[in-house]
């Protein structure tokens, strides 16, 4: 699965906004920051959307405000708090409102299709996260189909 194959899904979401993808010299800038090369699937996101929302969910990236900006998610999240620090190898993908992300696990990726995990704040630095996917786009499709559901629900 790549970005045309929910191209469509996303075309029908009428409340969105995404930056319009990042360069190949942001992207490498990210991983070079983070300390991790990104999975393949997740760098094609980066280059086709870079970042944005689609009706009420937040999708983080390259190229937007800062609030949706990966390196500064990922600086923010790294911090030492009170709960729990974001492991190192965690990529924020998108906020749930409460402090939890979904977030890339990095380290237990493939090269081209990323293992996304659900990373909860308040669960220790030890926690098992639970996987939601196995790859960005997998995971997105099925974002934006539950984005479309809730729209078309009148909610």
């Amino acid at each position: 699965m790549n970005f045309y194959n929910v191209q469509a899904v996303l075309d029908s979401i009428i409340e969105k906004e995404f930056s319009g993808g990042g360069s190949p010299e942001a992207i490498k800038h990210a991983e070079s920051e983070i300390g991790f090369k990104f999975p393949l699937d997740y760098a094609e996101y980066l280059t086709e959307l870079g970042c944005g929302f689609a009706f009420s969910e937040d999708f983080i990236g390259l190229g937007g405000e800062e609030h949706l900006d990966v390196l500064c998610t990922y600086r923010r999240l790294r911090q030492i708090s009170k709960h729990t620090q974001l492991p190192i190898n965690f990529v924020p993908l998108k906020p749930d409102g409460y402090g939890n992300f979904e977030c890339i696990d990095i380290g237990n990726s493939s090269e081209d299709k990323s293992l996304v995990v659900l990373w909860l704040h308040d669960s220790g630095d030890e926690q098992n996260c639970e996987i939601l996917s196995h790859g960005f786009w997998e995971w997105f499709a099925k974002e934006l189909e539950s984005i479309q559901d809730f729209d078309e629900q009148g909610q």
